[in-house]
């Protein structure tokens, strides 16, 4: 270790300059290589692989050549797999939920694409893709095995079980390495934009474990950043103004996110479900996956369409009716939320029955007419309804609040008075018609309005 630390201080302070300094660099490093391997317990055998090993590695550092360092990654891979194999292969241990052998293959996987990764990204410019290729697959074995490690936090060994903890801080390191590491090479164009943006939320979805603890959180967390970070990562262009994404593109995006929230409904109502105590309703769930999906096309309309109004309108009609659909919880039809299992076997559990017995409640459909009344408010107020230049589509929008407003009023507060069902629902069609034609009229108010103000007092008496 020490050889090793002197050999890497000298060559960081630039005294490997000359071929005397380098012939002792290098038999420094074929000496340290050998010594390792004995440390190790390497077969004496062969103990000149990894001396080779060490002699490609100071080659590299020496020569700066490529066909070396990847002789060293070819030779170190074998000695990593050699030292895997010799000391855990075959060992009867479960280890995060899986057999140590496993996770051994992992762990040489990984080891493997780490020391080509270096040697890839000093090859051509053409040739990044598989810079690229090798960051991207090592980011997605870091994924897996630090979600299994800290998620099925178990190990299993001859009958015994002792609970481990994979610490949250190496998630955090591992993350900050990771992306430091992106940066860097991003800013040294080593790896393009594209690559930049598939490992930063990689990375980034690993924090997700610290904060809801979920086995697939990291995967579905990695879904929605690839979803929603397009805008502001892959359509960057400090040379002009203007956005560079395009309506279609636009459309594109926003069809992305909402697959991908719901794709990761499951996760959603896991966290409403810790939140709450007990399962969400169907109209919580499905409200929160909309509300997500409106503030997930945030960036796409505020870097990209932000002088387009009719973006901006449907952006908050859509987060709008995801807060209506929280705040009332309408009922929704088990097709929409029950494609998955889990919801299911949610839904099914009889402990609510067998604590609390059956509790009769009033229906709750008229919610919907609430949320439609209101949504239609809101569309009109921002002229997403252009009821100001349509006198026929102003009545239509009118009349429709009435019917709305009054059969919610009388199915919500006067349900077991039918008598007075039309008499509110003409009343309220009335008093929304006066109220729009009013703020808004048109040629023949004038004559009209009055008319509508009397049926009003005397329905009113």
């Amino acid at each position: 270790m020490l050889g090793g630390a002197a050999g890497a201080g000298a060559y960081a302070l630039g005294m490997v300059s000359d071929a005397f300094r380098s012939l002792v660099f290098t038999s420094l490093a074929v000496i340290v290589s050998a010594a390792g391997a004995i440390v190790v317990g390497f077969p004496h055998t062969f103990l000149p692989l990894p001396s080779v090993t060490g002699f490609y590695l100071a080659r590299f550092f020496t020569k700066k050549s490529l066909p070396s360092y990847f002789a060293f990654v070819l030779l170190g891979s074998l000695m990593v797999a050699w030292f895997v194999m010799h000391n855990f292969w075959d060992l009867n241990i479960w280890l995060a939920g899986m057999a140590l052998k496993s996770f051994c293959k992992l762990i040489v996987a990984n080891v493997v694409l780490a020391m080509a990764v270096p040697g890839l990204a000093l090859l051509p410019q053409k040739l990044h893709f598989l810079a690229e290729a090798g960051l991207t697959c090592h980011a997605l074995l870091l994924c897996y095995i630090e979600n299994r490690f800290f998620n099925y936090s178990g190990i299993y060994y001859y009958g015994l079980e002792d609970d481990v903890m994979y610490p949250s801080y190496m998630v955090i390191i591992t993350t900050l390495v990771g992306l430091a590491l992106v940066r860097r090479l991003s800013v040294d164009q080593r790896i393009g934009p594209k690559a930049v943006w598939i490992l930063t939320c990689l990375y980034s979805s690993k924090l997700a474990m610290m904060f809801i603890s979920s086995k697939s959180v990291v995967w579905v967390s990695a879904i929605l950043l690839l979803a929603v970070t397009p805008p502001m990562l892959l359509y960057k262009d400090k040379t002009r103004m203007s956005s560079k994404m395009k309506p279609w593109q636009g459309y594109a995006h926003a069809s992305v996110v909402a697959l991908s929230v719901w794709f990761c409904r499951e996760t959603i109502f896991e966290a409403l479900q810790w939140w709450q105590g007990k399962s969400p309703s169907d109209g919580l769930l499905l409200g929160f996956c909309i509300v997500l999906t409106g503030l997930a096309c945030l960036p796409i309309v505020a870097l990209h369409f932000s002088h387009v109004l009719s973006a901006k309108r449907c952006l908050v009609l859509v987060v709008a009716t995801g807060v209506l659909f929280i705040l009332m919880q309408p009922p929704i039809p088990m097709a929409w939320t029950y494609r998955s299992d889990m919801i299911k076997a949610a839904r099914q559990s009889s402990d609510d029955v067998t604590i609390y017995g059956f509790i009769a409640s009033k229906p709750t459909w008229p919610s919907w007419l609430l949320i439609l009344a209101i949504l239609l408010t809101l569309a009109s107020v921002t002229s997403f309804i252009p009821i100001g230049y349509i006198v026929e589509l102003r009545a239509f929008y009118s009349i429709a609040m009435g019917i709305a407003l009054g059969v919610y009023i009388s199915a919500e507060y006067f349900l077991q008075a039918a008598v007075l069902h039309v008499l509110i629902v003409v009343t309220m069609v009335c008093t929304s018609v006066f109220v729009v034609f009013t703020h808004i009229p048109s040629a023949s108010s004038t004559k009209l309005l009055p008319w509508v103000f009397a049926s009003l007092v005397a329905l009113s008496l």
